[in-house]
């Protein structure tokens, strides 16, 4: 009955892991469904729609397994320590027990317009503001370098969408003719005296643009990457796709927060931070810094 005025319907419960576990987990009045390992598919299998985790420190994989597995859409809430009370925000109360929720729901959709409709207005403006210096950096690598003045690359998109992005181009012809996909470094012998100084203050971005324009992406988001580096990095770093679920972004939290060379396990972290607490305000800022990162030609990317 009490489950009841709680307004919840409980499926039943995970033991941690091995037989003595299983046991006293069947002791209560719960159906066992599995073991912590089992918890994803269950979830699936179930159609559960949330789930209590009560020891979250001991069962740390667990939630990060349920938050980014694809095939269980699932809230996540944990019982808190006291200290995680202090740093967080209890969302809900089940009987006498605080909960903190780790899974967040999708941004407002009033948001996500605005964000739209900002992008494109402010994409028209700097396409006219900006069109001589557009005009001055292909002149120069034209002069210097010759054709082709835009570097035309596939990238992935929101939702694992393949689309083309653009940019000034600053290395030399056919860069990875004789090595394949790689990293550019900041040292990297390939990049030419203009394309340097284009990378530095982050002009050969400007081409961006035209895909902010045409919907493909936005200001501010994950960085959007290249297919095979998508696909190395979704099998070795737990949770890589999650950052595929919002459009890429010409400038983003990892890009002002960390150096070129920081790692993607490192930029990871950043878009999911930016993914899970996105605003206005937080947009606002990345643009800012940004502009502190051009006017100033740090090198963070």
């Amino acid at each position: 009955r009490r489950r009841e005025r709680w307004g919840y319907r409980v499926v039943g419960t995970l033991a941690v892991s091995g037989d003595a576990d299983v046991s006293a987990a069947e002791r209560s009045s719960l159906a066992v469904l599995g073991t912590v390992p089992d918890a994803s598919a269950v979830v699936a299998e179930h159609r559960v729609d949330r789930v209590i985790v009560v020891s979250p420190i001991a069962l740390r994989e667990l939630i990060e397994d349920l938050v980014l597995a694809e095939e269980a859409d699932v809230r996540v809430d944990v019982v808190p320590e006291l200290y995680e009370v202090f740093i967080g925000q209890v969302d809900s109360i089940v009987a006498d027990i605080p909960l903190m929720e780790i899974t967040r729901s999708s941004v407002a959709p009033w948001y996500s317009t605005l964000k739209v409709i900002a992008d494109t207005v402010f994409a028209l403006v700097l396409v006219v503001v900006m069109s001589p210096l557009l005009l001055g950096a292909a002149l120069a690598i034209l002069f210097t370098m010759g054709r082709p003045i835009l570097y035309v690359q596939e990238r992935t998109g929101k939702d694992m969408r393949p689309f083309r992005v653009f940019k000034f181009r600053t290395m030399v012809r056919d860069a990875e003719s004789s090595t394949g996909p790689v990293l550019a470094s900041d040292d990297d012998a390939r990049i030419t005296a203009v394309g340097r100084v284009l990378r530095r203050f982050r002009i050969d971005e400007l081409p961006q643009l035209a895909n902010i324009l045409t919907g493909s992406m936005s200001f501010v988001g994950p960085r959007p990457e290249r297919p095979f580096f998508v696909a190395r990095y979704s099998k070795e770093i737990p949770g890589y796709p999650e950052r595929f679920k919002v459009k890429p972004g010409v400038t983003g939290l990892a890009q002002v927060s960390g150096g070129y060379a920081t790692t993607p396990e490192r930029k990871l972290k950043y878009d999911l931070i930016y993914m899970y607490h996105q605003n206005l305000t937080m947009d606002v800022e990345i643009v800012i810094e940004t502009l502190r990162v051009v006017l100033t030609g740090r090198g963070a990317r």
